[in-house]
């Protein structure tokens, strides 16, 4: 039965009278992590080595192809809908102003702050595993096209996306702040997501539009999943929207937190319900890595609406599981929570210099990719715990520490 909803958010259960809501810190933290496993299966797999990437294992793997594909349905997703939960508490907390001021000091400063370390690094261990794979010359390089329609973003990416999502959700906000005076479209929009939420077919009806958007998505790959808007500073106008979609749903729901213990109960009906999806999208795309373009548009509309269930359920599923098994405080979890963004900003460049070292080792491939995400991991905690935890960049990437 669909509780009923009230024009201001429900009530706040003992689980959310905490300063921070534990389990949606250890979800964007995991989400965050995930990465780093997400980016140590690329030299491993076929279809990048396809598209021009220089690292090349020796070793390739279709588990780690099938780990990638499977990561990628849902990671992003889960990170901005925490990130639109977050927003939505952050701004009503402590005011417009001093939420444009915390959104700048944390995500637009790290952006051009990290931007030139990253760039920088990557581009020479690029060099170098280049140099590796063409026995000892670079091949010939374009030129590059110094316009803001190709700019390379690199994985912060994630964070100049945030700050549009943000600019957006205000926009629009204050544009249904006016509308509402009229039309109570904020209590319809409650409404909506608490029927859609206690609904067994919550994630279907959640996907539909996401299923849309991948669909009108030019030259769509097979293994493209919502394609990644890192090399310009023009955004994708899909990727924006399906982002900014997802955003608002966390949006929403902190106007109702309540509605997270129902994803808590259904996280084990969501995880199967995305598993079962996920083998469908597999099925048709084929296991190996595969980034040609759907050119069937009856075989596209069916892999479209197949991979949104998969990302809705999932997703559901992971803040579901994460309320369910990570409500509680957590000293450990909290640590890893304060440390994931520090980890996630610097572990790219770690994680091609241990590829290129590691890809023409003949150890098993399983070997080197634990041996990559387990080294990444040491060397990212140790330098958080003495160069950034407790000095001006552990503050300007989490905050004050109290």
């Amino acid at each position: 039965m669909v509780q009923s909803v009230a024009k201001n958010p429900s009530p706040i259960t003992s689980e959310f009278k905490l300063d921070r809501i534990h389990a949606l810190d250890a979800i964007r933290s995991f989400a965050l992590l995930l990465g780093i496993v997400l980016h140590s299966t690329i030299s491993f797999q076929a279809g990048y080595i396809e598209q021009g990437w220089p690292i090349v294992d020796s070793k390739p793997s279709q588990e780690l192809d099938i780990l990638f594909y499977a990561i990628h349905v849902f990671r992003m997703a889960t990170f901005f809908f925490v990130a639109g939960f977050f927003g939505h508490l952050a701004l009503h907390r402590n005011g417009i102003i001093h939420f444009l001021r915390d959104r700048t000091k944390r995500i637009v400063l790290p952006l051009l702050l990290f931007w030139p370390v990253c760039i920088s690094s990557i581009s020479g261990i690029i060099l170098w595993a280049s140099y590796k794979l063409y026995n000892g010359q670079l091949p010939p390089t374009p030129k590059p096209d110094d316009t803001v329609a190709s700019f390379p973003l690199t994985h912060l990416w994630f964070l100049y996306i945030l700050a549009w999502l943000y600019l957006l959700a205000l926009t629009l906000r204050a544009l249904l702040s006016n509308l509402d005076k009229l039309i109570p479209l904020r209590f319809w929009l409650d409404k909506s997501i608490s029927k859609a939420t206690y609904s067994t077919f919550g994630p279907i009806i959640a996907a539909m539009p996401i299923a849309i958007m991948l669909y009108a998505i030019p030259n769509w790959a097979w293994w493209g999943g919502i394609p990644t808007p890192d090399q310009s500073l023009i955004p994708l106008w899909y990727s924006l929207l399906i982002y900014f979609f997802i955003f608002c749903l966390g949006w929403l729901f902190d106007r109702q937190r309540s509605l997270l213990l129902v994803l808590k109960k259904k996280w084990l009906f969501n995880l199967l319900l995305g598993t079962i999806m996920v083998v469908i999208c597999l099925s048709l795309a084929g296991l190996e890595s595969n980034y040609l373009p759907v050119t069937d548009n009856k075989s596209k509309f069916i892999y479209a609406c197949c991979y949104a269930v998969a990302l809705t359920s999932w997703t559901c599923a992971f803040i579901g599981a994460g309320m369910r098994f990570f409500s509680h405080k957590n000293a450990y979890i909290r640590y890893l929570a304060d440390a994931s963004y520090w980890m996630y900003i610097l572990h790219f460049t770690v994680v091609i210099a241990l590829q290129t070292f590691f890809a023409d080792l003949s150890l098993h491939w399983l070997i080197k990719f634990i041996l990559i995400n387990t080294l990444t991991c040491v060397v990212l905690l140790v330098s958080y715990h003495w160069l950034v935890r407790t000095t001006w960049v552990g503050s300007l990437l989490n905050g004050k520490r109290r």
